[in-house]
């Protein structure tokens, strides 16, 4: 008889893990087995990046509304679908997270630098921004938005491994453990 009380088991029937098999043990959601989604995100950086104070190389995040980094600023991109593909995905998400002009930037990238994390589970895309795009508003197209804003924030202030961060505005925004250690490896890397 199943012990977790789950909607799927009929009365009188054990549960058992529809990934590993493994009866009364867990939920099949919460088993180690269980494939994880693969995911692309993007680093826009712009390196001739110039408004107010900073006149230094920066890198476009969006504050997240849900999700495991909601309320953080995190690089712009999600869960891969199947019918698009990796940068495909990119696009699409850039496009839903900040406003078309990003997807559109992702589309004229000839090759950017690619990059595979978690054992293949995260392709990363290093996208250069032209200069000028720092002035181009955040627009997302999805409805209801995934995300409520976007931040430009300096590569350097990323180097440091500080996950607080004030804008120009003064706006104090908390900047995702995930996009701090794809800073650290890019800079590794001497990408950024």
């Amino acid at each position: 008889m199943c012990k977790f009380n789950c909607k799927s088991c009929k009365k009188g029937q054990p549960h058992y893990c529809k990934h590993c098999g493994k009866l009364d043990v867990h939920f099949s959601s919460n088993c180690p087995k269980k494939k994880k989604k693969k995911s692309s995100h993007g680093i826009f950086i712009n390196r001739s990046f110039k408004k107010g104070k900073i006149k230094e190389p920066c890198i476009l995040l969006i504050r997240e509304k849900r999700g495991k980094y909601a309320g953080q600023l995190n690089m712009p991109g999600g869960q891969i679908d199947r019918v698009y593909g990796s940068r495909n995905t990119l696009e699409k998400e850039a496009d839903e997270e900040f406003g078309v002009s990003l997807g559109n930037m992702v589309r004229r990238a000839r090759s950017p630098k690619h990059l595979k994390l978690n054992n293949d589970k995260t392709n990363l895309y290093l996208i250069e921004l032209p200069k000028g795009f720092s002035r181009i508003g955040y627009n997302p197209t999805q409805y209801p938005s995934e995300t409520s804003g976007a931040a430009w924030v300096p590569v350097s202030y990323l180097k440091t491994g500080h996950n607080v961060w004030a804008n120009t505005d003064g706006i104090i925004d908390t900047v995702s453990s995930f996009t701090l250690k794809v800073v650290k490896l890019m800079s590794r890397k001497g990408w950024i």
